[in-house]
This record gives C-alpha cells, sequence and structure tokens, in this order.
C-alpha cells in the first residue's frame, strides 16, 4: 500500500516538473518569439515608403495591404509618452 502511494506521488511530482518552467527557459522563449515577431515584420519593410503623403493613396495602400502600407505603420506610429 505505502509503495503504491509512493509510486503515485513520485508520478505526480514527475508530472508537476514537466509542467514547471523555469525563468530560464521563459526568457529564451519569449527572446526566440520576440526575435521571430522583428524578422516578420522587418520582411515587410524592403520598398515600402517612410510616409505615403497623399491621403486618397495612403487610405488605398492601408486598406489593400491590411496596414502595411508605409514604415510607420509597418513598425508603429510615435506616440507621446
Amino acid at each position: 500500500m505505502l509503495s503504491t502511494i509512493a509510486a503515485e506521488n513520485d508520478k505526480a511530482n514527475h508530472d508537476v516538473n514537466n509542467l514547471l518552467m523555469t525563468f530560464k527557459d521563459l526568457k529564451k522563449k519569449v527572446t526566440l518569439e520576440v526575435t521571430q515577431q522583428q524578422t516578420r515584420l522587418f520582411e515587410r519593410l524592403p520598398n515600402k515608403p517612410f510616409w505615403i503623403w497623399n491621403i486618397q493613396e495612403h487610405k488605398h495602400e492601408y486598406v489593400s495591404t491590411k496596414g502595411y502600407c508605409c514604415f510607420n505603420h509597418i513598425v508603429g506610429l510615435p506616440r507621446r509618452v
């Protein structure tokens, strides 16, 4: 009986340890995801203007490219702090 309980506890501890992520593992995962997101953003930048000054053309490009019309909309518009 005691050996069965000990075996169940060992299995439960093993399962919990498999689910836990250390801070080091989490940092690696977050860093990798951020790097992948940055890569995808930078892949959209070639041949894009910094800004499209013609309002109608800008609206058209914004809609047709789903918001990836110019550098500012790809990277993000500046914000006041």
